[in-house]
């Protein structure tokens, strides 16, 4: 029931928490923070600080709509936009961008759920 704020890239642009989980003593807060450049950036916030993702191209729009921890290793789903601006659906391993395959590459898509088994 306490407020938890969370510090954005920039205090006057937007950002969003779209999944959180618990790993252990630990929070996750997957979502995206706007920068200086109105670029959102996906990413997420462990405890409190912000951890920003790479995305396919750093003047592009990319987010994270979900995330879970498995393994260790720090999952998050959802989509980078490429240089001819389409959303690509995908997912960042520990902040290692993995792209996956659309039905039409002129089409936006994006991860909405990420669940991972061992």
């Amino acid at each position: 029931g306490v407020w938890n704020g969370l510090t954005p890239l920039d205090v006057t642009k937007n950002s969003l928490v779209a999944s959180i989980t618990v790993s252990g003593d630990s929070v996750y807060a997957g979502g995206y923070s706007a920068n200086s450049f109105s670029v959102v950036i996906a990413g997420y916030w462990k405890d409190g600080v912000w951890n920003g993702l790479t995305p396919l191209d750093v003047t592009q729009d990319s987010a994270v709509t979900s995330i879970t921890i498995s393994g260790g290793s720090v999952y998050a789903g959802g989509y980078s936009t490429n240089s001819s601006s389409v959303n690509v659906a995908g997912y960042w391993k520990d902040g290692i961008w993995n792209g996956l395959t659309p039905l039409d590459v002129t089409k936006n898509s994006w991860v909405l759920s990420l669940f991972v088994t061992q």
